[in-house]
């Protein structure tokens, strides 16, 4: 720990001592909260900036969807796994799930050439079906809804499932039309 941290962990910090901005840190022990709220000081105030003044883009990746849905290692591995029910050798599914983490693409040409499209199709559709979160039966995530809340002038994203439809705090149809959705391949 430096000297800093070390006088921070003597000293407690609850929620109402939070300025608004900080209230995210409600609920983070102490000593993490004021280290966070140290470390993320100069970024919060820009992303306040961009927001308050209409201008600020989200780009978000597959991560914004985890855990409902899974990261590209998880859908690889079920591509493999349907490629196995569908008679793909075991020395074959296992080079392409050694082979899966560094050479993705490669691994799902393999799969989609075994499978043939309809059956590589269907897997897909089966990895990307509309989930719900078995606590709160939502077909979105907190990460998601949290930037539904925040005033984006856009969101790009290359992740676009059934579920993320759902959130409610998406905005009002005016603010949906003009959210920006870049699909990949």
């Amino acid at each position: 720990m430096t000297e800093i941290t070390q006088q921070q962990a003597g000293t407690s910090m609850n929620s109402s001592e939070l300025d608004p901005p900080a209230a995210y840190l409600a609920g983070v022990a102490p000593v993490q909260a004021q280290q966070l709220a140290a470390v993320n000081k100069v970024g919060l105030t820009a992303l306040r900036s961009y927001l308050e003044s209409g201008q600020a883009v989200a780009f978000l990746g597959a991560g914004t969807s985890a855990p409902l849905y899974p990261l590209w290692g998880g859908v690889i591995a079920d591509l493999i796994d349907t490629a196995s029910e569908q008679g793909l050798p075991q020395d074959a599914a296992a080079t392409c799930r050694a082979l899966g983490g560094e050479r993705p693409d490669s691994v799902v040409e393999v799969l989609r050439g075994h499978l043939g499209v309809a059956h590589y199709q269907a897997a897909l559709r089966a990895v990307f079906r509309v989930r719900r979160d078995p606590e709160s039966g939502r077909t979105w995530t907190l990460t998601q809804e949290l930037i539904c809340r925040c005033p984006f002038k856009a969101v790009v994203t290359t992740q676009l499932r059934p579920g993320d439809r759902g959130c409610p705090h998406a905005g009002s149809p005016e603010r949906r039309q003009h959210r920006l959705c870049i699909l990949g391949r």
